[in-house]
């Protein structure tokens, strides 16, 4: 997948168009984010996943309270790169709360001209990848999969909230939809907390591989993979009990572009068009191509895994 044409700092040379980002985040928001970005750092630094306090428990503590003072650096420079931020803001201390830290990022991020995430990930030959999203590109991506939400009651979050899926379905769409989200450990069967009638859970597909226990009613999947899940996964997620699982295709460079609901095509989210292969996002004026798509019709779609981006 490439993009065609300008590159987003050309098109919004100020980092952004409109004041869109300005208050849709609220400190809640940012301490999510920090404990991704903690649990992230520390996982690449040691090797291994370390079990933070939820993030309710989390605004009491300070960053040194959790052995964290050695990752701070690492962890400043992550979030204000995520958030582009520069260095407009001061590095936090061993002694400074997660809450109070949340609440340096916010305003930061509210006053900054940015408006702007970055997220990464890689392209078709394996190199790391920097693709740069305005909040209005993000809040209109997740208006147009706010419907894939509708009815659920609660989203419990598995993935981290520093990638592109993550941050748009763990974070972005629950607040769009007032629903309440909460991050959990991706515990075998999602035994590490009890699901309930009306639960949307956000998960990877090697999560959903390792799910046998029975539900209760009412409980949906939504996952993201590359490649294309496997077939068989949607049938025996409904035949343990749940309700649906929803597979959304995309990568941090063009967002989301399409769902499916069962094993066949994807279908186009609405902020997109398509033309032979090209992709446009009109309110945006950015276009894609991709040589691993095959249109069934208008806004239908298969996928190519063999053949290069």
């Amino acid at each position: 997948m490439e993009l065609i044409g300008q590159n987003i700092k050309e098109i919004y040379p100020n980092g952004m168009a409109g004041q869109g980002h300005k208050g849709l985040l609220g400190p809640f928001d940012y301490l999510r984010l920090i404990r991704s970005c903690a649990h992230g750092v520390v996982k690449n630094a040691l090797g291994q996943a370390p079990m933070f306090p939820h993030v309710l428990d989390l605004e009491r503590y300070s960053l040194g309270d959790l052995g964290l003072t050695r990752f701070i650096p690492a962890i400043h420079n992550f979030m204000c790169d995520f958030l582009e931020l520069g260095e407009s803001l001061e590095r936090p201390e061993a002694n400074t709360k997660f809450s109070s830290y949340a609440e340096a990022i916010k305003e930061a991020f509210d006053k900054g001209p940015g408006g702007a995430l970055v997220f990464y990930d890689k392209d078709g030959l394996g190199a790391s990848r920097k693709s740069v999203h305005t909040m209005d590109m993000l809040q209109e991506e997740g208006k147009a999969a706010s419907f894939l939400f509708s009815g659920r009651k609660r989203v419990l979050v598995t993935v981290p909230l520093i990638h592109s899926f993550g941050f748009i379905y763990g974070l972005l769409i629950p607040r769009l939809n007032r629903l309440p989200a909460i991050d959990i450990s991706p515990f075998p069967d999602l035994s590490g907390y009890p699901l309930q009638k009306g639960d949307l859970v956000v998960l990877f597909p090697q999560l959903l591989k390792k799910l046998v226990l029975s539900p209760p009613p009412d409980v949906t999947l939504i996952s993201s993979a590359s490649p294309p899940l496997e077939e068989g996964l949607f049938k025996a997620a409904r035949s343990i009990g749940y309700l649906s699982l929803t597979e959304i295709y995309g990568t941090s460079l063009t967002g989301s572009l399409g769902y499916r609901k069962g094993a066949g095509p994807y279908e186009l989210f609405s902020h997109f068009t398509a033309s032979g292969q090209k992709i446009m996002r009109p309110k945006e004026g950015l276009s894609f191509t991709s040589h691993k798509l095959l249109w069934r019709k208008e806004r239908s779609f298969s996928r190519f895994e063999s053949q290069g981006s």
